[in-house]
């Protein structure tokens, strides 16, 4: 190649570049435009769109009902093993106050509680022959329907997370009372991890409400499952345990975290007189 070649082979490839940077360049200015452009509309529209600056001079009835429709709306039931502040709570303290009790008094939470209904049968049987061995971690079990009772009856753990944030929210009060709570009843799992059931959902949920200082108790059977003579046998139980602890109480406010594990135990069942 002659040198005359080589030089505007050069001039080519050095003109070609700078066209290239100067379209890269161009393009980058009418982007950093179009975004400019954007962000000064979105604040003109923002600064035109009304504002409510007298909120917190409303009555607190009209408050309450706010607070409740916007965090009704977030989602609802709530699992409570995994509860987290609303977002209303890092408004403000006087309204972090106000909201919570609306949270805690009038939205749904839901807990999954397993039972070993499907094996009344079978547990009293062996239980007839003296074959039970005792209801105990360490004990070494012959069938998985021994292991499903152990299980059965247990409320899900609150997480770390979620108890620290209860015991802040709870302050100077000795407990803290849910008014709006069900109860997931699932079947309970072999000893393969198996749910026992075709379906794989709750095979009941029981509805524990506290309305105007008395309990409310509804449930529902899904209705792609199929009625269980031991299910319905424990939920009497259960709801005889929840209006026992509604007794206790002067002004019934609803259920503690404690006394929601009282009314889980009684979906577990062990033959009376059995060793435990």
């Amino acid at each position: 190649m002659s040198v005359h070649n080589r030089r505007s082979t050069r001039s080519s490839g050095r003109a070609k570049l700078s066209g290239s940077i100067e379209d890269v360049i161009r393009d980058a200015k009418v982007t950093a435009m179009q975004e400019k452009r954007a962000f000064r509309e979105k604040k003109y529209q923002s600064e035109r769109s009304p504002k409510f600056h007298a909120f917190m001079r409303l009555p607190v009835e009209v408050r309450a009902c706010i607070y409740f429709l916007a965090m009704e709306d977030a989602g609802s039931p709530r699992h409570l093993p995994t509860l987290r502040a609303p977002t209303l709570a890092l408004v403000s303290k006087q309204v972090r106050e106000e909201a919570l009790h609306i949270f805690l008094a009038r939205c749904t939470f839901y807990l999954n509680v397993q039972s070993n209904h499907q094996d009344i049968g079978d547990l009293d049987e062996k239980a007839s022959k003296g074959k039970l061995l005792p209801l105990h971690p360490t004990s070494p079990r012959m069938c998985c329907i021994e292991g499903a009772a152990l299980d059965s009856g247990r409320c899900e753990p609150l997480s770390k997370q979620t108890r620290l944030w209860l015991l802040k929210m709870r302050g100077n009060s000795e407990e803290l009372y849910f008014q709006n709570i069900e109860l997931h009843i699932t079947p309970s799992r072999c000893c393969g991890g198996h749910r026992r059931n075709r379906h794989g959902g709750a095979a009941l949920v029981l509805s524990l409400r506290a309305h105007t200082g008395q309990l409310l108790i509804d449930y529902e059977e899904p209705p792609d499952t199929d009625s269980h003579p031991g299910l319905d046998r424990l939920r009497r139980d259960a709801v005889t345990v929840a209006h026992d602890i509604a007794a206790l109480h002067k002004n019934y406010i609803g259920f503690s975290y404690k006394e929601l594990k009282q009314v889980a135990k009684s979906f577990r069942y062990w033959p009376p007189g059995a060793p435990e």
